[in-house]
């Protein structure tokens, strides 16, 4: 980018500037790893409700026979 007067005013706001972009990055990257990360996790959070939809059916069958046997 051109400098328009080259003075330390012109000089601190490059340097900030150059700090966000920084920063800017580093959250882009934190963003792509943490969906990288999750995109890994959906299937097997997707097996984990698979089994726990299918323990609870169970569950619910043994407690029916529970009560059959109790009453």
């Amino acid at each position: 980018m051109k400098r328009l007067t080259c003075d330390t005013i012109e000089d601190e706001l490059e340097r900030n500037l150059m700090q966000v972009d920084q920063g800017l990055e580093s959250v882009k990257n934190l963003a792509v790893e943490m969906h990288v990360q999750l995109k890994m996790q959906e299937p097997k959070l997707n097996r984990i409700e698979e089994l726990t939809e299918t323990n609870d059916c169970v569950v619910e069958g043994v407690n029916d026979k529970v009560k059959k046997l109790l009453h």
